[in-house]
């Protein structure tokens, strides 16, 4: 639960107007008011154009601001100079944004940027358009400019802390709001974003203490999500009566706004579902979210809160089908691994559970709660293995002894995976899928019975290279190790590179210090005894190349990967064979993925047949235009991905 990432929650900062000063207009034909040009531009008196541009700087109500600015505009480029029309299109766009218009408010400020591409302010006005459509990357993009430029004040770095945050950037978003409050240290706004922050790295004493400023100091702007923010990091410190004190707090709190005069914003009813949930209400916790999705998009939180409802409820069925689906949308929202982990437990899946708690401790390492979660759940899985394994008294045959299904998973060892989705590039286009493809195949191995499943996102080149050693590690010894990784990948000189987040890759010769080779990526699951798979959906359309300089004559870089010839015993997998490119997808998740996953939950298939499927599944989705393909060979036993 986020309200940081709520635009309805904290209102818009304050949009400055432009000041002019003496407006300088240039009149010809004065006599002539209304004329139209040969260019479709109107003559206007200087009398008539400083009335517009009057009321497009100084009208409150938007389709007043918004007449005046258009009539201003229609003047002649000789009685509108490029600095002015570019500050009667920012005012139009402030017009705009008053009547909720965000998309013509987005193309009047990027005309004037086109006009004045220095303006600093131009740049944050067009960020938080974007964050309000939440094109949160954009949104990023432009504040990072704005500051570039010159605005370097608190709001400036406040902005861009709140969209450092959207993206999941949590370290920058913690800077830019240091940076802020070291020149408006009393800003309880900004303490409040702070919190939810430092909540999110795991800091939760300090959390507390800028939430508490937030409540304390922020008057009118305090919310709902304040208290209910404050409440889980009590959860997190053991302090469930304190916990439930805010809880209250902020049920009461988002009832006086419905309750209110005028129409409440609907995000509301999701800010009282969590309170109600974590308090004595989960009946109306349940009926709030309810509410919520039958007028609105799906959310995240909306199906968090009701999953904790369901909880508290012991309806672990309803509420494991509700985290999933918080899941699928956004798999980073507050512990909500961990909480997905205790119902698992609960619910006597121990094996789930562990997968969880190791996801959640990925994201937050030392989380006390899914440290002792982790622990239990170890300790569970072990009492069921036991029991599995011990004959019916009176019956020892082991000829009349089945098979049950946690004893076949306990046949097939220990399973690893690491699964890396790569989206938000730097430096090129960001690709719309990777990130839901891995969360997708991530939730779909622990759905097999994968007990120990890695997810990482968005990894940079050090990020990427030190998962990879950590799953070196975690692979040594196990029975299966499994590696997939979706985002760009690139082939230079006959050798394969995932390409990190951060690459620039301005030349050929930038691959090789800022890419991660193939080898390296199949060296880090090397230590298992059994299988040995990296599934790459990597060939998708390089917009690398495009730009890239080449500094040696002899290096041949192409579209796709190149094949490759595995060790025995291991298998690599491309979405697309060599040289060939795979699509992106228009849906949720690629057409590799969706064929992957679908497979992956049939019982009972050998792994050769399984890629096989694909291959039919994908060939058939994409009308013949991809074709999947496996490289390596295997012994003569049989490995089945899902027992069933």
């Amino acid at each position: 639960m986020d309200w940081l990432e709520k635009p309805g929650h904290t209102a818009m900062r304050r949009l400055k107007r432009p000041i002019l000063g003496t407006f300088l207009v240039v009149v010809l034909g004065i006599g002539t008011i209304g004329s139209t040009t040969a260019l479709g531009q109107t003559k206007l008196s200087a009398a008539e154009l400083q009335r517009y541009i009057d009321i497009c700087f100084k009208a409150k109500d938007g389709n007043e601001n918004v007449a005046a600015c258009t009539a201003a505009l229609s003047a002649s480029d000789k009685q509108l100079s490029k600095p002015n029309r570019a500050m009667v299109l920012y005012s139009r766009a402030i017009g705009y944004t008053k009547l909720l218009q965000f998309d013509p408010a987005v193309v009047d400020v990027t005309k004037a940027l086109a006009l004045t591409p220095q303006s600093a302010r131009h740049y944050t006005l067009r960020a938080l358009l974007y964050r309000k459509q939440g094109k949160n990357d954009l949104a990023l993009a432009d504040f990072n400019e704005a500051v570039n430029k010159g605005a370097k004040g608190a709001g400036d770095y406040a902005d861009r802390g709140r969209s450092y945050f959207d993206v999941g950037n949590y370290e920058k978003a913690l800077a830019d709001f240091d940076t802020s409050l070291r020149t408006a240290p009393d800003n309880a706004m900004v303490h409040g974003y702070r919190g939810v922050t430092l909540l999110r790295l795991g800091r939760i004493n300090e959390a507390v203490a800028d939430l508490t400023f937030q409540i304390e100091k922020g008057g009118n702007n305090v919310i709902p999500g304040d208290y209910t923010h404050r409440g889980f990091a009590l959860i997190e410190l053991g302090k469930p009566d304190e916990a439930k004190a805010d809880f209250a707090k902020a049920e009461a709190l988002a009832t006086a706004k419905i309750e209110g005069t005028g129409t409440p914003e609907a995000y509301l009813y999701v800010d009282r579902a969590f309170a109600r949930a974590l308090g004595d209400n989960p009946d109306g916790a349940i009926a709030d979210v309810s509410r919520y999705l039958s007028t609105q998009a799906q959310a995240a939180d909306a199906f968090q809160a009701r999953a904790l409802a369901y909880a508290a409820k012991r309806n672990y069925r309803d509420a494991l089908a509700d985290f999933s689906q918080a899941i699928n949308l956004d798999r980073k929202k507050l512990f909500i691994l961990r909480q997905r982990g205790d119902v698992y437990l609960a619910a006597g899946q121990p094996e789930l559970a562990i997968a969880d708690y190791q996801a959640q401790l990925s994201q937050i390492a030392g989380n006390a709660l899914a440290m002792a979660g982790l622990e239990k759940a170890k300790q569970a899985m072990a009492a069921k293995l036991q029991a599995s394994t011990v004959p019916p008294q009176g019956n020892t045959s082991p000829a009349t002894l089945g098979a049950p299904p946690s004893q076949a998973k306990a046949e097939l060892g220990r399973r690893v995976a690491l699964v890396i989705g790569n989206s938000a590039y730097a430096h090129v286009a960001a690709l719309p899928n990777p990130k839901n493809d891995a969360a997708k195949v991530a939730d779909t191995l622990r759905k097999i019975g994968f007990a120990e499943v890695t997810l990482v996102e968005d990894t940079d080149f050090r990020s990427l290279n030190r998962a990879l050693q950590d799953f070196a590690g975690q692979a040594d010894g196990a029975d299966w190790a499994v590696i997939y990784y979706a985002g760009h990948g690139i082939e230079i000189a006959n050798t394969n590179y995932l390409v990190p987040v951060d690459a620039r890759l301005a030349s050929d010769r930038d691959v090789t210090f800022e890419a991660v080779p193939l080898d390296r990526v199949m060296a880090a699951s090397e230590g298992a005894k059994g299988m040995r798979l990296v599934i790459l959906d990597a060939c998708r359309n390089n917009p690398f190349l495009a730009n890239m300089t080449r500094k040696t004559a002899t290096r041949a870089v192409s579209r796709g990967l190149s094949r490759v010839e595995p060790d025995g015993g291991t298998l690599v997998v491309y979405a697309a064979k060599a040289g060939e490119v795979a699509l992106d997808g228009s849906g949720g998740n690629s057409p590799f993925v969706t064929a992957l996953t679908a497979n992956l939950q049939k019982p009972g298939i050998e792994i050769g047949k399984l890629f096989r499927l694909v291959r039919d599944d994908v060939m058939k989705a994409t009308d013949r235009k991809q074709e999947p393909f496996t490289y390596g060979s295997l012994p003569g036993e049989d490995f089945v991905f899902n027992p069933g």
